[in-house]
């Protein structure tokens, strides 16, 4: 199970990776608190961020659950899963898979 969830963050947009985040930071949130933040930020639209809330759920990073009438959403992953599934990504994607440009700077 924990290679599934170290190469979950691979599966993400940018644009999700930062609801994400805000979601980690204050969960359970609703889709209104995420958006009332992100439109702070970077001012997309509460129905963009409904749409990217919906798709962290359905691609499994996110849960809800009814609350007094109103959905609240909380991170499947912890903030050191995803932070590993980026370092991860990171590598992967921009060197090649290896830490071989780092060698020699830690240690």
């Amino acid at each position: 199970m924990e290679a599934t969830h170290s190469r979950m963050p691979s599966k993400l947009g940018q644009a999700e990776l930062e609801i994400l985040q805000i979601v980690q930071e204050a969960q359970p949130v609703t889709v209104g608190d995420v958006a009332r933040r992100v439109a702070d930020d970077s001012g997309k639209a509460r129905t963009t961020v409904a749409t990217m809330v919906g798709r962290l759920l359905e691609k499994g990073f996110l849960t809800r659950k009814k609350i007094a009438g109103k959905f609240h959403y909380s991170a499947r992953l912890s903030k050191a899963e995803l932070h590993r599934g980026l370092v991860q990504r990171f590598v992967e994607g921009t060197l090649g898979g290896s830490l071989s440009p780092f060698s020699g700077l830690f240690g």
